[in-house]
């Protein structure tokens, strides 16, 4: 229970910064939706395992920034090969290495290699993630490490 004291207003500021709407009937809206949350993140038991520590929240807006970044990188890429009349396409899927990642950390890692342009992550495997490129460059950048070391970061005590 201790855990979902900050997962109350984190969610209900998400809500607002999305919502963008405040009117009575909105906000009772938006209330109630937050609590409905909490009241199933809690009873299913995930809060616990789903929370971010509150030392690691000040590393979250350099990782948006960064992983902005590359996805900007990574859309003008996809788009310049969808304009070349013969795109030097190599579609391929492998493992990106997922080295003791915690189960969270996994799935922050895998959202990031969906939200970068050219790449999908299938599935996540015993080590790692199952991912889908439209470049092979691309897949072997994730086995490079940069982005896996951006999560570490993200995830460090």
């Amino acid at each position: 229970m201790r855990r979902v004291i900050p997962l109350v207003p984190t969610l209900a500021a998400f809500w607002l910064i999305l919502s963008g709407h405040y009117t009575p009937l909105l906000l009772t809206l938006g209330t109630a939706s937050v609590l409905l949350v909490v009241l199933i993140a809690w009873r299913a038991g995930i809060e616990d395992r789903t929370t971010p520590k509150i030392e690691r929240w000040p590393r979250i807006p350099s990782f948006c920034l960064w992983l902005g970044g590359q996805v900007i990188q990574s859309s003008i890429s996809v788009a310049w090969q969808a304009w070349l009349p013969r795109p030097d396409l190599q579609p391929t899927v492998g493992i990106a290495p997922t080295d003791g990642l915690s189960p969270l950390g996994e799935v922050i890692y895998g959202h990031s290699i969906t939200l970068t342009p050219g790449t999908l992550s299938l599935h996540i495997v015993g080590d790692g993630v199952r991912v889908h490129s439209w470049q092979r460059s691309d897949l072997e950048a994730l086995r490079a490490g940069r982005m896996l070391a951006e999560v570490r970061r993200l995830e460090a005590p």
